[in-house]
């Protein structure tokens, strides 16, 4: 039994053409082989119509002239399948780089929609006890500024009492954070969850004094500086007043 005839080249660039199962590896010897086999082909088709032209190496014109178009018909076959053979082997790489990208895909996006998920989970979670404490917050620096502006400090028991609700560590960088902290809604990106708007005509607002810090002493001393300051200028007007009132007899006499 005799063994089957080698495919040609031709036969093994059609067969490539239509097979779904061909490697793109396979794929790619054979454009090289091809690429390679063409300017063979064009030689020899070249030899071929030289030989046929000249009687002396050619006797026999009809058989000479098949024997030149013969070799001028493969090469020219050859350049035919050459750009078929291209576009085949360019789609099928692309189908190749395609596959193992939507692997990469698929491992990265379950990767990503994980921490996406979990990313929102503690944000959400964070916004929704973060913001009622800082509302709380804020809320008791003004109850806070409200006491603190209310302190009788000229009775006798508040002098030097030590009772000033002066901002510390803890209260600077608590108030240094709210202060610079933007936090989005969620569900609206655009918007701010925090810091929130500010309705300045609201009831509720109430103006934050400064408190007097460790230098309280010397408010109290300015303080108190100012009122006998402003004690006198009454207890000054009031006096010219009676002055006025004792050296005008009609004045006088009116009263």
């Amino acid at each position: 039994m005799s063994a089957a005839p080698t495919p040609t080249l031709e036969q093994q660039i059609v067969k490539a053409l239509t097979d779904e199962a061909i490697a793109c590896n396979d794929l790619a010897n054979l454009l090289t082989e091809t690429e390679t086999a063409i300017p063979i082909a064009d030689n020899d088709a070249t030899v071929a119509e030289a030989a046929a032209l000249d009687p002396l190496q050619s006797p026999d014109p009809v058989k000479a002239r098949a024997v030149m178009e013969d070799a001028r018909f493969r090469a020219t076959r050859l350049h035919n399948l050459l750009p078929r053979l291209q576009e085949r082997f360019e789609k099928l790489s692309l189908d190749e780089r395609y596959a193992e990208w939507v692997t990469q895909y698929q491992a990265i996006k379950a990767d990503r929609d994980a921490v996406n998920a979990k990313f929102k989970t503690t944000f959400t979670k964070f916004v929704a006890e973060i913001i009622p404490q800082m509302v709380h917050i804020e809320e008791v620096q003004r109850e806070a500024s409200r006491v603190a502006a209310a302190k009788p400090t000229r009775a006798r028991e508040a002098n030097g009492d030590g009772r000033w609700l002066a901002n510390g560590p803890e209260d600077q960088v608590i108030q240094t954070i709210m202060k610079n902290l933007k936090l989005p809604d969620w569900e609206k990106p655009n918007t701010e969850a925090w810091p929130r708007p500010t309705n300045y005509f609201s009831p509720s607002i109430v103006p934050i004094l400064p408190n007097p810090g460790a230098n309280w002493h010397e408010v109290l001393a300015e303080e108190n500086a100012r009122r006998r300051a402003d004690d006198e200028k009454r207890a000054e007007a009031l006096h010219e007043e009676e002055a006025r009132v004792r050296n005008d007899p009609k004045l006088w006499r009116r009263a």
